[in-house]
Parts: structure tokens; C-alpha cells; sequence
């Protein structure tokens, strides 16, 4: 391996580990779906129609062990493996996702969807550059080392 693009922090004393970018998850609905206050907690959560991700995707992930953590099981709405598809049924009114910010963004400026709060839960990841110690990389290899470094400056 020359280097690795990867989600959290690995622990191996072998790695350089660089932090290139942070995403938060958000719990997102249609500006026309209905949760009192905009405010998601453990009282109301399975009140609601959940549109997730499948099952070993990122995102399901993070919202899984909060459940878990909580002693609270859901049976998705609708799951699908396309994001654009989630955020279709979104705009549409038919429940909440988590999803990434990064890619809610333009939706929540647009006013088609919105964020709600979520107190209980803080779902944010990192995303790390992995270089082997002794590795050394060539100049092209640099390049994109550093381009993903500047990752946040580049994005609008």
C-alpha cells in the first residue's frame, strides 16, 4: 500500500495518520414533515418513518449503535443504497434519514429539506491520509497527499 484515503483513526504505529476532513451526520427531513419542535429524541424517534441506508453503509452504521445504545430498534420506511434516491423521499415528506451534512447541504440552503435537532446523538467522522512509515512517495503521490490535505479549502 502507498496510501489510504480512510474513516476514522487507525492505531497501527506504522502509519502516518493525517486528518484531511470532518463530516458530521444530521438527522434531515422535508421541510413538510412533521416532528414537533424539529426536535428528534429517544421519546418521539419511533414515532417516525426512517428512510436508511442499507445495512454495513457508513451512515446505517453510526445510527444503528446509537440505537443499540439505546436500547430502541427501528424497522426502516424505506432503505435504500442510493442517496439520491433517500433524499427524493425526503423532499417528498415520507420520513427522516441521517445522512451526511456535506450532502444535505445544498437541499437544506434550497429550503427542500431541513435539519433537525437531535440532542441525543453526535454523530461525527473523521477522514484520514494513511501512509506506511517507511514508505516513500513519489511526486504524484504527493500531489494527491496534499491535494487531500487542502480537501475543506477547496470545498465551497
Amino acid at each position: 500500500m502507498d496510501f489510504g484515503l480512510v474513516e476514522g483513526e487507525p492505531t497501527s504505529s506504522e502509519l502516518i495518520i493525517k486528518q484531511f476532513s470532518k463530516d458530521k451526520l444530521v438527522a434531515v427531513a422535508g421541510i413538510e414533515y412533521q416532528v414537533e419542535n424539529d426536535l428528534l429524541n429517544i421519546e418521539n424517534i419511533k414515532q417516525h418513518n426512517f428512510i436508511l441506508r442499507e445495512k454495513g453503509s457508513a451512515a446505517r452504521d453510526y445510527f444503528d449503535r446509537y440505537l443499540d445504545k439505546n436500547k430502541l430498534s427501528i424497522e426502516p420506511y424505506i432503505e435504500s443504497i442510493n442517496t439520491q434516491v433517500i433524499i427524493s423521499c425526503l423532499i417528498s415528506n415520507l420520513g427522516i434519514s441521517i445522512l451526511p451534512f456535506s450532502l444535505v447541504r445544498e437541499f437544506v440552503r434550497r429550503k427542500q429539506l431541513k435539519i433537525l435537532e437531535f440532542p441525543d446523538a453526535t454523530f461525527e467522522r473523521t477522514y484520514n491520509i494513511i501512509v506506511n512509515k517507511n514508505k516513500t512517495l513519489t511526486k504524484a503521490q504527493l500531489d494527491v497527499f496534499n491535494l487531500c490535505l487542502n480537501y475543506e479549502q477547496l470545498m465551497p
